[in-house]
């Protein structure tokens, strides 16, 4: 897990605010989100869990399976944070669903949307990926960073990722973009 301090350093890039990971799987990333982040703001996670097959090490790892014991890991290594709050659902229907409605937090309450930090760790093919960075982009503060991790063996990914926004930190297995609105 050595990327995990450059991520550290990218994730500094972004102004303070909500942050929201698509694909948790332990709740690793999350931690390290919420040891970084001021806890007056939110931290949404999302993952459908549900045995859903993956690759370990990105696609010449091993096969797994993703499924109920990662979501009570995440559950687990999440459940003292009160700013967190996790859905089990696909990134698509996040987006399309819960971004926009209410949330409460501290006694207030507010939208869910306006991401000053957003991770992207879940389905990794190349077209979803670039939706969702697509369907983000309008719920993103204004120079909000997107994180994207493994796209190391995505074939060409990270040059149509650069067409969506302005690289602001790429590495072996990953590119950060800047949300400019």
């Amino acid at each position: 897990l050595e990327h995990l301090e450059l991520y550290a350093d990218v994730f500094r890039l972004a102004p303070p605010g909500a942050v929201v990971e698509l694909g948790t799987l332990d709740g690793g990333s999350a931690l390290l989100w919420l040891s970084l982040m001021d806890p007056k703001y939110p931290l949404f996670t999302v993952d459908p869990y549900g045995d859903k097959p993956y690759w370990t090490g990105g696609h010449m790892g091993q096969p797994d399976s993703y499924g109920d014991d990662h979501y009570v890991r995440q559950k687990v290594n999440l459940a003292q944070f009160p700013n967190h709050t996790h859905f089990k659902m696909t990134s698509h229907d996040f987006l399309r669903r819960v971004v926009g409605t209410d949330h409460w937090m501290a006694g207030s309450v507010g939208p869910i949307g306006d991401f000053a930090f957003a991770f992207l760790d879940g389905d990794h093919e190349g077209e979803s990926v670039l939706r969702d960075v697509l369907n983000l982009k309008p719920h993103m503060a204004k120079d909000g960073v997107i994180l994207i991790d493994n796209v190391d063996w995505q074939d060409g990914l990270n040059k149509i990722i650069a067409k969506v926004g302005p690289v602001v930190a790429e590495g072996e297995r990953y590119i950060a973009i800047r949300s400019v609105v």
